[in-house]
């Protein structure tokens, strides 16, 4: 799988598009239920009230369904998104976060259905506005 990947703030975070951090690598998966596909960890505090945009592009191989959701520490915190062709859309996630803290996980969960079919994750990113960051 691409999780495990890292990242640090040197201070509060809030909604934006520019891309702070991500794990753009495609990962193609047959799963057929919600299973964890991708996963940041945070290595340092951030300021209460952090607001991070989360994205994420999808697609769906052959006939059926691709689904993915953003989830928090395994807590689901996102919409579910859908795609049902092969053209990749981006889909975004604005989460607040009140006790965000080090070694919290951001993941994306994502499963596929119909035979044949596989879900198509890439470009899980983490944007926003922040005064300075660090990628460890």
């Amino acid at each position: 799988m691409g999780y495990a990947t890292t990242f640090e703030f040197a201070e509060g975070i809030s909604f934006g598009d520019t891309v702070i951090f991500g794990d753009d690598a495609e990962l193609i998966s047959t799963a057929t239920s919600y299973t964890k596909l991708k996963e940041i960890i945070r290595l340092s505090s951030v300021a209460p009230d952090s607001k991070i945009r989360i994205s994420l592009d999808l697609k769906c191989t052959n006939p059926g369904n691709a689904y993915a959701k953003v989830y928090v520490n395994g807590i689901a915190v996102g919409a579910e998104h859908w795609k049902a062709d092969a053209a990749y859309a981006t889909f975004t996630d604005d989460i607040t976060f009140t006790d965000f803290t080090i070694g919290d996980k951001i993941q994306v969960y994502g499963y596929k259905s119909g035979a044949g079919a596989a879900c198509v994750i890439r470009n899980f990113r983490i944007c926003g506005y922040t005064a300075g960051f660090k990628v460890g």
